[in-house]
């Protein structure tokens, strides 16, 4: 089981430390070769950059090195887990993950490069599991090696305001759903972003609080009004430019209401989540699709039956380490492939290793935390912290 990852400043008191890995074999062969900078000239550069101990349970397990490499936000990030008892155990993918997003908080940063040797397949599968794409194959006069690149998220969603966080704009959104298909408007050429879709949302006017907000712009772009708007818990958004919070609402509806569009659509449609999914979303809509279908839960208990059925049964053995609740579809009994399988898990600092250790196929959803989903034979899987 993984505690939890910090990032401590290199500061001079960790100096010794840094020399007595510096002489262990696994990083000796990496690090030091012949050819490369030597232990002191690494140290003096680690003082001019950044660079970071990485700790588990506030215990020194690693280290990273990161640095600019140009004016336009390319930076170059460099790792090394110390303790072999360390390694095999999805470490390397979780640090990484968790670096790379911290990394992304500052605006400045807009990709991040990794270069592993092009024979070491285990890191290059570790950073292939965290986002990082090949870019090239470069010789560095020692080792060919494996270039590769994570961008920009363009958008970092999180449950708590995160550091530094200054909103410019509140916006207030809608997720309306009958008889398991949610209310998408296609947007017209007088708004941004035209021919995409999303839900009702807005920016607040003056002196509006959310539910205010939420049912203005409902009325506004569908003609829907009088409906109960359950309110759920704001996510903060990081954009490129600017933060802004999202506030949402939701109902449920037996009938499908009359939608009269404003003329800031041109269209809208009843959709299941997976028809949702391939629809040419707006900006950043894509990120909150998971949101949105976690939230209408049904009542009715897991049918266990249903699970088995699918292809792989074993699953379930390793998911109730987790103590799931089983949401949607699959908690009805069914197995409509249209639907995702959602598993609610008890959140845990431990729930991230626990994937990356029993479904490595688990994908982390961006810019999320604790959200994951994989393919079981032909279903999509989410799993929610």
């Amino acid at each position: 089981m993984i505690a939890k990852i910090t990032f401590d400043k290199f500061t001079q008191n960790d100096v010794p430390l840094f020399k007595k890995w510096a002489k262990l074999p696994h990083i000796k062969n990496t690090w030091f070769l012949e050819g490369y900078q030597t232990v002191e000239e690494h140290i003096e550069k680690a003082f001019e950059d950044e660079a970071f101990i990485i700790k588990e349970a506030n215990r020194p397990i690693g280290y990273i090195y990161f640095r600019q490499d140009d004016p336009n936000g390319t930076y170059s990030i460099d790792i090394f887990i110390a303790k072999t008892t360390h390694l095999n155990r999805g470490l390397g993918t979780l640090i990484i993950k968790t670096f790379c997003h911290r990394a992304f908080e500052n605006r400045q940063v807009r990709r991040i490069i990794i270069d592993p040797a092009k024979d070491n397949l285990a890191a290059i599968r570790c950073y292939e599991k965290v986002g990082f794409k090949f870019l090239r194959h470069e010789d560095d006069g020692v080792k060919e090696k494996y270039v590769m690149e994570l961008e920009h998220p363009k958008l970092l969603i999180y449950r708590q305001p995160p550091n530094d966080y200054n909103p410019i704009v509140e916006v207030a959104s809608c997720y309306l759903e009958c008889q398991g298909r949610y209310l998408f408007l296609e947007r017209s050429d007088q708004v941004a972003q035209p021919g995409t879709w999303g839900v009702p949302a807005g920016k607040f006017e003056e002196g509006e609080c959310p539910l205010e907000a939420a049912n203005r712009e409902l009325l506004e772009e569908t003609g829907i009004e009088n409906l109960k708007l359950l309110p759920l818990k704001p996510l903060y958004i990081r954009g490129p430019e600017i933060d802004f919070t999202f506030h949402r609402f939701r109902t449920s509806l037996q009938t499908f209401p009359k939608v009269t569009l404003s003329q800031e659509h041109t269209g809208y449609r009843w959709v299941s989540y997976s028809e949702a999914k391939k629809l040419p979303l707006i900006f950043g809509a894509e990120h909150l699709l998971f949101e949105m279908y976690h939230h209408f839960e049904p009542t009715t208990p897991l049918q266990l039956s249903a699970w088995l059925a699918l292809e792989k049964r074993q699953l379930f053995d390793k998911l109730k380490a987790f103590g799931p609740k089983f949401i949607g579809p699959i908690a009805e009994g069914s197995c409509d492939k249209s639907q995702p399988i959602v598993i609610q898990c008890n959140e845990d600092d431990s729930l991230q290793s626990i994937i990356q250790r029993e479904i490595p196929e688990a994908i982390q959803v961006p810019e999320t935390n604790l959200q994951y989903r994989f393919q079981l034979g032909n279903f999509d899987c989410i799993i929610l912290g």
